[in-house]
This record gives C-alpha cells, structure tokens and sequence, in this order.
C-alpha cells in the first residue's frame, strides 16, 4: 500500500482540494479537439515564416514541410491503428512538428512502435528513391535527402527525438534511478550537436535537458514507487482517492518541500506521476524485437553516412 506514514516532514495537503482540482485538470483535457485542422494550418503557417525569417529557399521549405507531414503521419497513423484519442497534428516554429493523443492503456509495445513510425517509413522510401528514380531533379534531390538526414537525426538516442523516446521506452524505463544519468549525457550529447551544428536551438534544448534532469528523475523514481506498491492501477487517479492525499504529499515533498504548491501544480504533477506509473516497457522478447529493428536502421544509416564521407 503506497502511504507517506514514516516520512518526517511531509507538508500537509488537503486531499479533497486536491481532488477537485483533480477533476478539473481530468476535464480539461478532455475538452473537445475539433480545432485541431485549425491548428495545423495556423502552427504550419507560423513554422514557414520562422524558416524563411532565417533566409531558408522555398524549394528547402516545401521540401521540409512535405517530409515533415509524412513523417508525422506514420506516428498518426500508429496511433489510430492503436486506438489513441484526440490526435493532432501541428507544427512547431524552429523545431519541427508534433502529433499529440491520448491513450489510458497504451502498452510498451505500442508506444515503442508508435515513436519508430515517424522515422522509420521516411528512411526507407528515401533510400528506395535513391536506388529506383535515378537522375532526380533539383527539388526531388533535396526532398529525398531532407527525408533520409531529417529521420536519421530523429533516430538518435537523445529525447526529444524519436529515438530518445523510443531508449526511454524500451531500456531506460527499466532502471528508474540510471534516469538521472542518461538524461545529464543525453542534455550534453544535445548541447554538443547543436554547437556542432551552429544551431542555437538544439543548443538551449541540451541545456534545459541539463537543467531538468533532476525533475525528470524524481518523477520517474516516483512513479517506480508508485508502481511497486500499487501494481493494477486504474486509468484515473480519481478512481483511486485513497490515494489522492498520500501522493500529494509524497510529490509536494519530493519537488517542493519547503513552499507549498498550487493545487493546480500539484494536480499537474499528481497526473504525471499516475501516468509514468501506469506506463511498463515492453515484454522480453518484444523488447528484443523491437531493439534489433532500431538497431539495424541506426547501422545502416551510420553505415550510408560514413560511405557518403568518402
């Protein structure tokens, strides 16, 4: 039974405040997201005007936006086929783009091949059109290689790319306490590609992965806790309100001990916990599956890269 008795210090929480705003937060994202073609249109318009404010031609651009749509269709796609709810595709100035959904009951399994389905398909069909169409034009010569360099980078280890996700999913979900560690080499390994590559955001993207490495690792050894103590979790903490006032109090001391926080704040982070606990990696032998289909494209990629350099 997951409990905070034996905690010295543990700040008082009002579990019924805390279950109110609970309720409030579950509705919240429950809101209808029929606005979510305006918000690809609105977010796409928003990512062509931040590349070309940076002196990007328009063949990159529309080269960039195409290989990006189909790149986060695979991941749509994945999560449709898996029954994941209020999908939503949109564009992210500087950075990329994103599909978000929601899913109570996701498996590891599904969640690992959800984060593959992106770049996964990009790659393959780059690599085909180089084999099959020979002699290419100006613009498909640089669609295919956006395609094929694009989803190779979202390949690597490091969140908040695919492969990062993918690592989190299938390996270093299993040692909760290695989270610290992985995500101090994964802010550096970022920091150090985006000084590498002269790019300021990749740069400020390693350095808040520095920065909030503690936090993620408190979360997930909270949520390993959680998980121990209680295995067959319901989808809502709402569903379980003995728990409510522990918790809370468990996660206020845990991120904040010595000032209380917002019943909202507090809520948020309840939410995150409850989630990470529900959230197991994939079984043995879908790990091992999984891990040699990753595996065998990092290689060929690295592979096609280090023949390119010759």
């Amino acid at each position: 039974m997951f409990h905070a008795d034996g905690v010295l210090g543990l700040p008082d929480v009002d579990p019924q405040v805390l279950r109110e705003q609970l309720e409030v937060e579950e509705l919240r994202s429950q809101v209808n997201t029929s606005q979510g073609f305006t918000l690809l249109i609105v977010s796409l318009l928003l990512f062509i005007g931040a590349q070309a404010s940076f002196g990007a031609m328009a063949d990159f651009i529309g080269a960039l936006v195409i290989v990006l749509v189909f790149h986060e269709l695979g991941h749509y796609a994945a999560m449709r086929a898996f029954g994941y709810r209020d999908t939503k595709m949109f564009f992210i100035p500087f950075l990329g783009a994103a599909v978000s959904g929601r899913h109570d009951d996701a498996s590891g399994t599904q969640r690992a091949i959800v984060a593959l389905a992106g770049p996964l398909p990009g790659i393959v069909l780059g690599v085909l059109a180089v084999w099959l169409l020979g002699p290419m034009s100006a613009f498909v010569a640089t669609l295919v290689a956006v395609a094929i360099v694009l989803n190779f980078f979202n390949l690597l280890p490091i969140l908040p790319f695919d492969g990062g996700h993918f690592a989190h999913i299938v390996w270093v979900s299993r040692w909760p306490r290695a989270e610290f560690l992985v995500r101090l080499m994964m802010g550096a390994a970022m920091f150090w590609i985006g000084y590498r590559l002269g790019s300021w955001v990749l740069a400020i993207l390693g350095v808040l992965m520095l920065l909030g490495a503690g936090h993620a690792s408190r979360m997930r050894e909270l949520s390993h806790e959680l998980r121990v103590a209680e295995p067959a979790l319901p989808a809502s903490i709402l569903e379980r309100p003995d728990l409510i006032g522990p918790l809370g109090a468990r996660v206020q001391q845990r991120f904040s001990p010595e000032r209380a926080m917002t019943p909202r704040r507090l809520a948020m982070l309840l939410q995150r916990v409850w989630q990470g606990a529900r959230e197991t990696p994939p079984g043995p032998l879908a790990s091992t599956a999984l891990s040699a289909v990753y595996l065998l494209f990092v290689g060929f990629c690295v592979v096609m890269y280090m023949l390119g350099q010759r």
